[in-house]
């Protein structure tokens, strides 16, 4: 069985020419040459977000108001035991 080349191999030229170009180089003019000088570039307005701050504070007086995050069990365990006296706290009772 014989068979023929319809196409014939590239040559090394043509595989040079078809290598994508280099990437140029970086350009590192604008980074700074020590910490101190990239901490001045971070530096700016820091300031809180009104937004935020407003948030969080209403959400510490929402928790303040609802009280600890608990089930209606561990709610009775813990006004049986203010009722006995332990107004600081309270333990697991049997």
């Amino acid at each position: 069985m014989a068979t023929t080349l319809t196409k014939e191999p590239e040559s090394n030229i043509a595989v040079v020419e078809l290598a994508p170009a280099e990437a140029p180089a970086a350009n590192v003019a604008a980074v700074p040459e020590t910490p101190a000088e990239l901490l001045k570039q971070w530096a700016g307005a820091d300031q809180p977000n009104p937004v935020r701050v407003l948030l969080a504070a209403v959400a510490r007086c929402w928790a303040n108001l609802g009280g600890p995050g608990m089930t209606a069990q561990a709610r009775r365990h813990r006004d049986i035991a203010e009722a006995r006296g332990f107004s600081n706290g309270y333990i697991k009772l049997p």
